[in-house]
């Protein structure tokens, strides 16, 4: 049977003791963010006996109440098999439907990729390309990178570009995340924001490192992470990229640290499996793979469960963004499908 526990989560068996192993969304840290950044209620669904975990946020958006799954469900810190993952969302869902808590299960962050789907659900094919920094040495992490990323890491060094990290680099490291995410034309969060993150997480589960050229910022990473994994989820680069290789040497500084701090996994974030080839999602890929990562095949999946309510929710979106003069593109599910479709 499943539990809906609040964030307090302290009835669920056996959570407080191994809290600080699980992924980085599993936090106190991260549940308090959620909250004062007004992202939703942090709440954790677990089985009768607090084996099986999986951390989800309830929001609110116009006159939709909604969940998000933060992570795929894990047992004891270990991820499920296939079969018994789908076993524990189709669940899940059914009693969603049944209990009629949100209209609609939206997909989830890029940082999870699930192995299934439930029963009558959006789906469509998702990846990620992870390093298992706990099966490798130093040595092996950089023999097996590809020889083009292991000679720009040394022409980096060679050059004298310098990685910081800490607190204080989160407004150069945010300098360049704005400049990024306006020439690609998304959306970007205020300082503020970061601010929050880094406040609730502390250096102790949140890196934020900018690499440095004549102490001009070339690149800038910030990792949420826990000994269960660290995950690319921010990362930005100069418009002009003084040395060949900076972002690659930040990123091998940061693998480095994280191996030291014995993290288990480095998750680059997010894979397309349909064929990217020749586009700037497809360089983005090939980068995060030369890095000898393995790719994670598996699914991200939605639902909608008062679908009246998501479809006049969703025309009301659709006719703002008319009214703005914008294309509505959708969340990755969709464009995958309209990709397989077309």
């Amino acid at each position: 049977m499943l539990n809906v526990q609040s964030a307090d989560s302290g009835k669920v068996p056996g959570f407080l003791q191994i809290r600080e192993s699980l992924p980085f969304v599993f936090l106190q840290g991260y549940a308090s963010f959620l909250d004062q950044v007004g992202s939703g209620e942090w709440r954790l669904i677990a089985t009768d006996d607090g084996r099986v975990l999986m951390p989800v946020r309830i929001f609110k958006s116009r006159f939709m109440k909604m969940v998000q799954i933060l992570h795929a469900p894990i047992e004891q810190g270990v991820r499920l098999t296939k079969e018994h993952e789908k076993e524990f969302l189709d669940q899940w869902v059914r009693y969603l439907v049944m209990e009629g808590i949100v209209d609609r299960v939206v997909q989830p962050p890029t940082h999870v990729v699930f192995k299934a789907a439930p029963e009558q659900t959006i789906s469509s094919g998702f990846g990620s390309y992870y390093l298992p920094l706990d099966e490798k040495s130093e040595s092996d992490l950089f023999a097996e990178m590809h020889g083009k990323h292991r000679n720009v890491i040394r022409n980096a060094e060679k050059k004298g570009v310098e990685v910081k990290f800490g607190k204080g680099e989160l407004s150069n490291f945010y300098k360049l995340y704005q400049n990024t995410m306006k020439k690609a034309g998304m959306f970007c969060e205020p300082l503020s924001y970061f601010e929050k993150l880094q406040d609730c997480l502390t250096e102790k589960k949140l890196l934020c490192g900018v690499a440095y050229f004549d102490n001009e910022p070339q690149g800038a990473l910030l990792m949420p992470f826990s000994e269960f994994g660290a995950y690319y989820v921010y990362g930005a680069s100069s418009e002009k990229i003084q040395v060949n290789g900076a972002m690659n040497f930040l990123h091998w500084r940061v693998i480095l640290y994280m191996k030291k701090q014995g993290v288990k996994r480095y998750d680059f974030v997010g894979a397309r499996l349909s064929n990217v080839a020749g586009t700037k999602l497809g360089g983005i890929q090939q980068f995060k793979e030369r890095f000898g990562a393995r790719l994670e095949k598996g699914v991200l999946w939605k639902k909608d469960i008062r679908i009246w309510k998501c479809k006049i929710y969703d025309r009301l979106i659709a006719l703002s963004f008319l009214i703005k003069g914008m294309s509505l593109k959708g969340d990755i599910i969709d464009q995958e499908i309209r990709k397989k479709d077309s």
